[in-house]
């Protein structure tokens, strides 16, 4: 009973928790687990949240494009609600 109570939590709770504090898909996490663990052993079982954080810091900031606000729009904008004609 103990050993199915702690795989349900290892396998399931954890991976739910540490996705929204980091802010990942929990699959992400266990996969960068199992990935890490069958690379670098108990080493990277450590590793493994942190390197899956590196890797979403990594795709969003290089792979999907950021936008770029057009400021000048958003200010003309801004300063007609001001002025009150929208």
């Amino acid at each position: 009973m103990i050993v199915v109570v702690y795989q349900v939590e290892l396998n399931l709770l954890v991976p739910g928790v540490l996705g929204k504090e980091m802010r990942l898909h929990p699959v992400n996490i266990l996969f960068f687990t199992l990935a890490t663990a069958t690379m670098f052993g108990l080493l990277g079982v450590f590793l493994a949240v942190p390197a899956a954080a590196l890797v979403q810091i990594v795709i969003d900031e290089f792979y999907l494009q950021p936008r770029r606000p057009d400021y000048a729009a958003i200010d003309r904008e801004a300063a007609a609600m001001v002025e009150g004609k929208k």
